[in-house]
């Protein structure tokens, strides 16, 4: 029963994965580009970070093992890509860091609240607390194993941008979630 509540939930994450970043690349990135051009060096709204810490939310530790597959699809698909090189130390220990920083910032923020399971599963306080963390690792591991330039104020602004596109892509999915809670409840109170 565990093996087929997984295997389907690393399938639905792979969807997801893919469809928030045709999302990302087709719909958010021009958008960012018409309103403010190249002001930012990076996306402001990175929905696949979020993606990565409802799953960890949701299925703690065992989200590792759900975000594996496409970790590892993607690690084939860039095999496959001249302009990467997947076997190199450093893209291999971003992508580790992708994989783990949400579990562990859980783990982390669960260590300093000492609070129960039960009751920080409720608060989106947390889960946004839990994608600043988490993202914070990403951008600290990013930015030391691969700097966009050797200007310390152009790297500062990189990893800035970064991070707030790791937290406006956590709130988006989260407005999301709640938008369509929402309809639901009006589906449901139609019909009933």
């Amino acid at each position: 029963m565990m093996v087929r509540v997984i295997a389907i939930a690393a399938l639905c994450y792979l969807i997801l994965h893919f469809a928030l970043h045709a999302l990302q690349i087709h719909a958010i990135q021009p958008l960012q580009y018409a309103l403010i051009g190249d002001l930012a060096p990076v996306l402001l709204v990175f929905p696949i970070h979020g993606l990565r810490v409802l799953c960890a939310w949701y299925f703690g530790l065992w989200s590792v093992v759900i975000m594996a597959p496409t970790a590892l699809l993607l690690f084939a698909m860039h095999l496959i890509d001249p302009g990467h090189d997947p076997l190199s130390l450093t893209h291999l220990a971003i992508k580790a860091t992708f994989l783990f920083s949400a579990p562990a910032s859980f783990w982390i923020i669960r260590a300093c609240l000492a609070r129960p399971d039960d009751h920080m599963a409720l608060e989106w306080r947390v889960i946004m607390l839990v994608g600043l963390l988490s993202g914070l690792i990403n951008v600290l591991v990013i930015g030391l194993l691969q700097p966009p330039s050797a200007d310390g104020q152009e790297i500062m602004v990189w990893l800035l941008s970064m991070l707030v596109g790791y937290m406006a892509g956590v709130f988006l999915l989260l407005l999301l979630i709640l938008m369509a809670l929402r309809v639901t409840k009006r589906v449901i109170r139609r019909f009933m």
